[in-house]
C-alpha cells in the first residue's frame, strides 16, 4: 500500500510539471511575430569611393610628381608637391623628402621641425642606419637654428615672422633659422610693432614689443564678394575671417584673403583715413601658383604687381601668368624681375641689391678712420745716371738696376676718402758695370786705360708725408702723392786689371740726400670691415742735393806703373727715376 501511494504522488507531480511547460509554450506562441526587414532597394547610383583610398591615391600622385622635381634639384617646386602629398596622406617618404627640400632651401627651422615629425610619426619603422642619419641631420640643424622669444605685455596679439603666422601672445619661444628676420606683432586697436632681429645659431633673442593704443585710427571693413568665409590677412598678419571690420592705424595697409585649398586673393592696397571706414570687397579666385621672394639686404622693400607686400621675405599665392617683382632700398640700386608662373608651380626668386655708389648714404655712414699700411716693393731704376754709367760704352756691360724696399704708411682718412699721413721706409738698389774702360793716372806718368768692374749700391732711409684719395667698398682704388727725402749711402766696390795684371779691389762710399716726389696708384680688395690688401705701382722722381763721386785719394798699385789714381767720376746722376711696384696690407682702426 505504501508503495502504491508513492507511485501515485510521482505521477501527479509529473502531470503538474507538464502542465506548466505547456502553459509557457502557449503564452510564447501567443506573442506577435516580428516583421521581416524590408529588402534593400536596388542602388540607382554607384557608391562613392572610399575617402581614405582617394587621399592615398592623391598622395601617391603628388609624390611621384615631386620625385621628378627632386631628382632635378628644383627644391622649391618639389617641396610644394611633397607638402601637398603629406597633407593628403602622411608617409615616411613624403615627410623625409620635404625635410630634405627645406634643408636645401636654407629654411632650417622648418627642416628641423619636419625631421622631428619624421621621428615622431615614423621613427619605429626606421632602420638603425636611417635613424642615425636622421639624428645626425637634426644635430646639424640645431646648430643653424636660433630662437625668438616674444615677451608682450598685451595678450591676444598676432605674431608673424617673415610674413609667416607663428601664433598669438603669450606664445612659446619660436624656432627660427639663423639670420636676419622681420618680427611683426599686431592687435586690433593697437599700433603695429615691427622689428628686424639678427639671430645666430643656438642663440635666443628676446623681443619685447611695444603695443600702444591707437590715438589716431580708422576702420577697415573687408567682405568677400560671394559671401564666402575666408581668412583676412592685413600687413602679413591674420586678423580674422570675412566679413571683418576692425580698427587699424591711419595710412596704407596690404590686404588679402585666404580661402580653402588654393582659393585666395592677390595682395591689394587699402588706404585708411582717420575716423573713417574704408570698405573693401574682395573676390576669392583660384590662385594656382605660389611665389617666394627673398631680398637682400633683408630690409629691402618687396613690391609684387605694384603692391608693396613687405620687406626681406614674402611668400604667397598668385594667379598663373606673368608677374612683376620690384625690390628697392635706400642706398641701393633698385631691381626689377618679371616672372611667368605656371599652374601648380612653386617658384623662388632671390634678389641681391647692389650698393649705389652715388648714394649720399655711404658717404655719410662711412666713418673717419686711422690706418696703418705695410707695403713691400721691388724697385726698378730705369737709369741711375752719373759719369760712371756714361763711361760704360763699347765692351762694357751694365746690369739692370734692381732692388728691394718697403714702407709703412700711417695716417688719418676722412669719410669722403681723403687722407693724409706719414711714411717711413727703406730702399736698396744695386747695379754692376762689367768691362768698363777706366782711366788710371800713375803718379808722375802718363794716364793709362785699365779694365774695371764696378759694383754700385744705393741704399738708405725714406722719410716723408703723403696725401691720398681712397674710394670703393669691396673693390677699392687709391691715388696717393708722396713727398719726402731719401737719406742715402752710395758706394762703389771696384776691381779690375791692367794689361792682364789684376788690380787690387778698392771701395768708396759717400753719404747724401735726395728729395723725392712719388705719385702712386693702387687697386685693393677689402677683407671685412677693417682689413684690406692691394697691389699697385709708384713712380718715384728723385733729385739729389749733391752727387757722390769716386774718392780721388783711393790709390791702387798698377804693376810697373806704380801707384795710380782713378778719375773722380760721379757714381750716380743728379736725378734718378724709379718704378716701384709692390703689394700692401692695410688695417683700419
Amino acid at each position: 500500500m505504501r508503495r502504491r501511494a508513492s507511485s501515485s504522488r510521482r505521477f501527479i507531480s509529473f502531470i503538474v510539471l507538464w502542465a506548466v511547460v505547456l502553459s509557457l509554450v502557449a503564452s510564447a506562441s501567443a506573442k506577435p511575430k516580428p516583421k521581416p526587414a524590408p529588402a534593400p532597394k536596388p542602388a540607382t547610383t554607384a557608391p562613392e569611393p572610399d575617402d581614405a583610398s582617394a587621399k592615398k591615391a592623391e598622395a601617391k600622385e603628388r609624390f611621384e610628381k615631386a620625385m621628378g622635381l627632386f631628382e632635378k634639384k628644383i627644391w622649391d617646386a618639389a617641396l610644394a608637391e611633397f607638402l601637398a602629398s603629406r597633407a593628403a596622406y602622411a608617409t615616411r617618404g613624403n615627410t623625409q623628402n620635404a625635410a630634405i627640400c627645406l634643408r636645401n632651401l636654407n629654411r632650417f627651422d622648418e627642416a628641423l621641425d619636419m625631421f622631428e615629425a619624421l621621428l615622431q610619426q615614423f621613427g619605429s619603422g626606421l632602420s638603425q642606419p636611417d635613424r642615425e642619419l636622421v639624428d645626425k641631420e637634426i644635430r646639424s640643424l640645431r646648430e643653424l637654428v636660433g630662437t625668438i622669444e616674444i615677451r608682450s605685455k598685451v595678450d591676444g596679439a598676432q605674431v608673424a615672422i617673415d610674413g609667416r603666422e607663428r601664433g598669438t601672445t603669450p606664445v612659446v619661444p619660436l624656432r627660427i633659422a639663423a639670420g636676419t628676420h622681420s618680427v611683426r606683432v599686431f592687435k586690433q586697436g593697437f599700433s603695429q610693432f615691427e622689428e628686424r632681429v639678427d639671430v645666430a645659431g643656438g642663440q635666443t633673442r628676446v623681443v619685447e614689443p611695444t603695443l600702444e593704443p591707437l590715438s589716431q585710427s580708422g576702420r577697415l571693413s573687408i567682405t568677400e564678394d560671394g559671401g564666402k568665409e575666408a581668412d583676412v590677412v592685413v600687413d602679413n598678419v591674420v586678423v580674422g575671417k570675412t566679413p571683418w571690420q576692425g580698427l587699424v592705424s591711419v595710412g596704407e595697409h596690404v590686404v588679402l584673403l585666404r580661402g580653402e585649398g588654393n582659393l585666395g586673393t592677390q595682395p591689394a592696397l587699402a588706404t585708411v583715413n582717420i575716423n573713417q571706414v574704408t570698405p573693401m570687397v574682395l573676390a576669392l579666385e583660384p590662385l594656382e601658383a605660389s611665389l617666394r621672394v627673398e631680398a637682400a639686404p633683408t630690409g629691402a622693400t618687396i613690391v609684387v604687381d605694384g603692391v608693396s607686400v613687405g620687406s626681406g621675405v614674402w611668400d604667397g599665392r598668385l594667379r598663373k601668368g606673368p608677374h612683376k617683382i620690384e625690390v628697392a632700398q635706400r642706398g641701393f640700386l633698385p631691381q626689377e624681375r618679371k616672372v611667368e608662373l605656371a599652374a601648380g608651380a612653386a617658384q623662388k626668386v632671390a634678389i641681391q641689391l647692389e650698393r649705389d655708389p652715388n648714394s649720399p648714404l655711404w658717404k655719410t655712414e662711412k666713418p673717419a678712420r686711422i690706418f696703418v699700411e705695410v707695403a713691400p716693393s721691388f724697385p726698378i731704376a730705369l737709369a741711375l745716371g752719373g759719369e760712371l754709367q756714361d763711361s760704360c760704352t763699347g765692351r762694357c756691360s751694365p746690369s739692370f738696376p734692381l732692388g728691394v724696399g718697403g714702407r709703412v704708411h700711417g695716417g688719418y682718412e676722412t669719410p669722403s676718402g681723403l687722407g693724409i699721413g706719414l711714411d717711413v721706409g727703406y730702399l736698396l738698389l744695386q747695379q754692376d758695370l762689367s768691362g768698363r774702360d777706366a782711366t788710371l793716372r800713375p803718379v808722375g806718368k802718363p794716364a793709362v786705360v785699365a779694365n774695371a768692374n764696378d759694383a754700385l749700391t744705393f741704399r738708405g732711409l725714406l722719410v716723408g708725408g703723403a696725401a691720398h684719395l681712397h674710394r670703393g667698398e669691396k673693390l677699392t682704388y687709391l691715388f696717393r702723392l708722396g713727398l719726402g727725402a731719401f737719406v742715402a749711402s752710395a758706394s762703389d766696390t771696384r776691381s779690375g786689371d791692367l794689361a792682364g795684371a789684376p788690380l787690387e779691389q778698392r771701395r768708396t762710399q759717400a753719404d747724401l740726400v735726395y728729395l723725392y716726389a712719388a705719385p702712386e696708384a693702387r687697386i685693393g680688395y677689402r677683407l671685412g670691415a677693417r682689413f684690406e690688401i692691394s697691389a699697385g705701382v709708384e713712380a718715384m722722381f728723385m733729385v739729389g742735393t749733391s752727387q757722390p763721386r769716386w774718392d780721388a785719394n783711393k790709390s791702387v798699385v798698377a804693376g810697373a806703373q806704380g801707384l795710380a789714381l782713378y778719375d773722380p767720376l760721379t757714381l750716380f746722376g743728379g736725378t734718378v727715376f724709379l718704378l716701384n711696384p709692390g703689394l700692401a696690407a692695410r688695417f683700419d682702426f
